[in-house]
């Protein structure tokens, strides 16, 4: 069975939540002033003020937006595996900047 169809029965059964929909109107209301609120977060949290040479894995229990704090100060991506609805959004390259 492959992954989508898995995911879409699972989904189905109330075995998986499908959270793509919420999280693309998440992705609207995303703004630069909530990632700089994040990176501070993660900043203060961690008491380090870049996360350059770290790894920072995205367990897939949220928006993704820690994710992309911890990318923009400096750590390396290691995100879980996706549902369907999200992929390709977890990291919008027109934030994580380079």
């Amino acid at each position: 069975m492959s992954t989508v169809i898995g995911h879409a029965s699972e989904v189905r059964e109330g075995i998986r939540f499908e959270f793509g929909k919420n999280w693309r109107r998440f992705l609207r209301a995303l703004s630069d002033e909530r990632i700089a609120i994040a990176e501070q977060s993660l900043v203060e949290y961690l008491q380090q003020p870049r996360l350059d040479g770290l790894r920072f894995l995205d367990i897939g229990s949220g928006s993704g937006l820690f994710s992309l704090a911890a990318r923009r100060l400096g750590a390396t991506r290691s995100p879980s595996p996706a549902p369907p609805n999200s992929a390709g959004g977890i990291f919008p390259t027109t934030r994580a900047g380079p």
